[in-house]
């Protein structure tokens, strides 16, 4: 990637924070790789950076370029410091997106219109969405055609499959994400749990994509987040000793750690990813909140929009 040449980069998450994360093998790949980006901006531009990952935060030392940082909260010290300087951030205050350059700011827009963050829920949509506000700021559009922009945008299944898309399927909410890693799986989990009056909350994943380090702990965050678990296993070539798939220690350790909960959620087992779909599919009802972690998000997609009962790609959920 040339350096100083471009006039604008943005960098929004590594690892979330998670140490175990920042320790493994592809964290050395990633980070090259934000350092290109940082070095990237010409000094006329900006670098926009996610002040709530300290390891993006880092990267304002990297760079010649104006530093434009965004935090879901505007008590972080890195944003303070940072406006302190005189410098421009975005950041969330009373419940609005602010603009903020000095001791200057400007309201944009409530979280709650955030279109694909539920209701300002979705924490790392919220966070998307300020990464967005601040590209924007930064290229001269106004708070009134960002702040509509906002209401408007949803995570098209067409054009960003498995980007956290969102349907409404009979009354119910269905959001429909791919299974990157065990650190993605986590924030949209957490997401998911903190949506309010939801009658019940379901959940479909397979075991084939966990490891015996990472199954305990996402069974103990579905045990603590959800009504019902659907877990099956991806239908590919069997590892040596492995069955459906699946590392037998994976499973026991998921559904271990699943039950340990003190009110654990009902977990049901199915062969493939197609016949887990078809199983929430039939246990959807009014209000419920359901999650897909999607092996192949096209085929949850497909199954989704062909829905009998008339799925809807919604905006902003049901």
């Amino acid at each position: 990637m040339p350096t100083k040449t471009y006039s604008l980069g943005i960098i929004t998450s590594f690892c979330g924070n998670d140490r175990i994360c920042e320790a493994g093998g592809r964290s050395k790949i990633e980070r090259q790789a934000q350092l290109a980006i940082a070095h990237a901006v010409n000094p006329g531009g900006a670098l926009i950076l996610n002040a709530d990952d300290l390891a993006v935060a880092d990267e304002g030392e990297e760079t010649a370029a104006e530093t434009i940082y965004y935090s879901v909260a505007r008590s972080s010290p890195i944003i303070r410091a940072h406006l302190g300087q005189g410098k421009r951030a975005v950041t969330v205050s009373s419940g609005m997106i602010v603009l903020c350059e000095g001791q200057k700011s400007q309201p944009v827009a409530p979280v709650r219109s955030v279109a694909i963050a539920l209701g300002g829920a979705i924490v790392f949509q919220v966070q998307n969405a300020l990464a967005a506000v601040a590209a924007a700021w930064h290229l001269g559009v106004s708070p009134a055609q960002i702040a509509s922009t906002l209401n408007a945008f949803s995570s098209s299944p067409t054009i960003m499959p498995g980007a956290c898309n969102q349907f409404a399927v009979g009354g119910a909410t269905v959001l429909v994400d791919r299974f990157h890693d065990a650190v993605s799986a986590r924030a949209v989990v957490r997401a998911v749990r903190k949506v309010p009056n939801r009658r019940r909350r379901l959940v479909v994943l397979s075991e084939a994509k966990l490891d015996r380090i990472t199954a305990p702990e996402i069974g103990r965050l579905l045990g603590h987040s959800f009504d019902m678990v659907i877990v099956h296993h991806d239908a590919q070539s069997h590892a040596a000793g492995e069955q459906n798939g699946v590392d037998p220690l994976v499973a026991k350790a998921l559904r271990t750690s699943i039950a340990r909960n003190p009110v654990p959620p009902v977990v049901r087992g199915v062969a493939d990813e197609p016949a887990a779909l078809d199983k929430l599919l039939q246990e959807l009802g009014l209000h419920d909140l359901a999650l897909v972690l999607a092996s192949d998000p096209r085929l949850a997609l497909r199954a989704l929009m062909t829905h009998r009962s008339g799925a809807v790609a919604a905006g902003a959920g049901g």
